[in-house]
């Protein structure tokens, strides 16, 4: 398995896909050591290159808080399971922002169906998703999706909803609290 090898400046300036190729620095063993251990440089399995590839503009950014290996901070950072608690107008683009930073485990909940005045406020969906749950609308368009929940948060099902996801984070966007968590 050929390993790639990303170059990372700690002066808060990147050289984006910089390659160093394992044979050419193997001519000057020093130089690669000296920039292993000063953290300037950290190796990829070709997979993780191929989602760095994807994602480098948003490992890019953890480089300005001086990370030590900012494609395993963006890998932690992405693994952490979120919660979004409606899926009107902030809801729904949330899950396809996240999805492009590269979150992969993301649960939904929203009761509400698509209605034609969706439509203009609410990008994630068209005219064709009008009558259709919005959780269902989401969970097709976005891979990020784990668990969905095509019900409003009630006193009881809040907790077991909580229990079940055990999110790091949890994003409660409804329109309106009072009419959309039912006291049961």
């Amino acid at each position: 398995m050929f390993t790639q090898l990303i170059v990372h400046y700690r002066n808060d300036t990147w050289e984006e896909l910089k390659l160093i190729n394992k044979y050419h620095i193997s001519k000057d063993f020093q130089v690669y050591n000296d920039l292993k251990h000063n953290k300037l440089v950290f190796e990829l399995t070709d997979d993780e290159y191929e989602k760095y590839k994807l994602y480098s503009r948003n490992i890019q950014g953890l480089s300005s808080i001086k990370s030590d290996n900012p494609f395993t901070d963006f890998k932690n950072i992405c693994n952490s399971k979120i919660l979004i608690i409606g899926l009107g107008t902030v809801g729904s683009p949330l899950v396809e922002q996240f999805e492009k930073y590269g979150f992969t485990d993301i649960s939904i909940v929203d009761g509400d169906i698509v209605e034609q005045h969706n439509i203009t406020a609410q990008l994630s969906y068209k005219m064709s998703d009008i009558g259709k749950q919005k959780t269902e609308v989401i969970s097709q368009k976005f891979k990020c999706i784990e668990k969905v929940y095509a019900d409003y948060i009630t006193d009881k099902n809040m907790n077991n909803i909580l229990e079940e996801v055990r999110p790091q984070f949890v994003f409660w966007v409804v329109y309106n609290k009072l009419c959309k968590h039912k006291k049961e």
